[in-house]
């Protein structure tokens, strides 16, 4: 198995998936324990050095717990993004000196100069990039990935709800200290967005000057306005859509740096409660951010929406809420997703293909299931697992412990569902 996760030839794993199937003699039950038992990392001689990540055209740091062992991980990451005139090293040493005080737990780092995707603002030649290089560090080291945690300052916390709002079932939690998430209108999108951070733990912090010092009211930039009325914006979704939002307004970048330092402390030592993983919904700009949960857009209509701005026409005056947000629904993919049982519902919005991917504890596997998309029943009947679906997603995801044993996937205008 670890000759097979680790072979490039695709002809090579078909017929080193054939000698696995034949040693466990097609149980994948048996395969599922052995696989779990995999460990394809090695010793890593020096505790700091770049990380080689060809196609996400940004620099890559890595720094490691003392006297790092693959088998004696996983390991929590942290991804450092640095505001924009910070180094990224001396970054991924700020957050670290912070972070590794008063009890916090032994994680691995790294630094990413330069933002390399996300949702708003972004590059959609730059779409999927990120995901590149969480899978090149989880290829390099023993992560645990459901620890993985975004930590950014100024430009860089900008960068990582930008991230967050990208991929959000891809972290665990998120610090932002001084930073907002820039999306077009967000009087109309925090709301509508906000279900991709709703299952995310937030530590945000950000600094106004002190309202009995008119000097330092005087100081204040454009942007300081802008992070403290995003924050406050996101920070009143929190009864409803944000619940594991945290946020502080204060009165100085050290209370702030507190703030977030402390939360991240907590989560290293114990991670934050995960949402319930039967659930799945979110917004999808670009196709490379389509899985969410165990769903997944395979492809979207076009046209993909690439303009950094959202131009709004007049609209009809009684109700600028609801055309706003008819704007912004119009640009963007949905998929919402729910597992009652054997039950599988499904919305879909702008989506061409959509695939489900089946892990254990979501279903039973030994009862047939039905699946409904749109109102509309796509499937009733049995769900086999695989082999070749359970080593393809977890050399995939590399994810050993839990990975999909089973995929379907259907096109919004096809007759059927398709199973691998």
């Amino acid at each position: 198995m670890r000759s097979w996760l680790m072979e490039e030839d695709a002809a090579v794993r078909t017929r080193t998936l054939s000698e696995i199937a034949t040693a466990v003699e097609g149980d994948v039950d048996r395969a599922a324990r052995v696989l779990a038992c995999v460990s394809i990392w090695d010793p890593v001689e020096e505790a700091r050095g770049e990380l080689a990540v060809p196609d996400a055209g940004v620099r890559v740091l890595c720094a490691l717990p003392a006297d790092y062992d693959p088998t004696a991980g996983p390991f929590p990451l942290v991804i450092c993004l640095p505001p924009a005139r910070a180094a990224p090293a001396s970054f991924l040493d700020t957050v670290a000196s912070r972070l590794a005080t008063n009890g916090g737990g032994a994680a691995i780092w790294i630094a990413v100069g330069g933002q390399a995707d996300g949702m708003f603002p972004a590059d959609p030649a730059k779409a999927g990039t990120f995901a590149l290089i969480l899978r090149e560090a989880m290829s390099a080291f023993h992560i645990d990935a459901a620890a993985v945690y975004l930590v950014g300052s100024g430009e860089g916390a900008d960068a990582a709800f930008s991230l967050a709002l990208a991929y959000p079932d891809s972290f665990a939690g998120l610090g932002a200290i001084g930073g907002y998430a820039r999306v077009p209108l967000p009087e109309y999108a925090y709301s509508l967005l906000s279900e991709n951070l709703g299952s995310l733990a937030i530590a945000s912090a950000w600094w106004l000057a002190d309202a009995d010092d008119p000097g330092a009211i005087a100081d204040l930039t454009r942007r300081d306005l802008f992070i403290a009325a995003h924050n406050r914006a996101l920070r009143s979704l929190a009864a409803t859509a944000l619940p594991r939002f945290d946020g502080a307004e204060v009165n100085a970048a050290p209370a702030a740096w507190n703030h977030v330092a402390g939360a991240l402390r907590r989560w290293l030592v114990t991670p934050p409660p995960k949402a319930d993983p039967r659930t799945a919904r979110g917004w999808i700009r670009f196709p490379q951010h389509g899985r969410i949960g165990w769903l997944e857009a395979e492809a979207i209509d076009e046209p993909i929406w690439t303009s950094q701005q959202l131009t709004v026409a007049v609209g009809d005056p009684g109700g600028g809420d609801a055309f706003v947000r008819g704007v912004l629904e119009g640009r963007l993919a949905h998929l919402a997703g729910r597992i009652d049982g054997q039950e599988i519902t499904i919305d879909a919005h702008r989506c061409l293909r959509v695939g489900i991917l089946l892990r254990r504890g979501l279903i039973d596997f030994t009862r047939p299931i039905r699946v409904t998309c749109n109102g509309i029943l796509r499937y009733d009947g049995p769900v086999e697992r695989r082999l070749t679906t359970m080593m393809e997603t977890a050399r995939r995801d590399l994810d050993f412990s839990n990975p999909a044993w089973a995929r379907l996937s259907f096109r919004m205008d096809g007759p059927a569902l398709q199973r691998d």
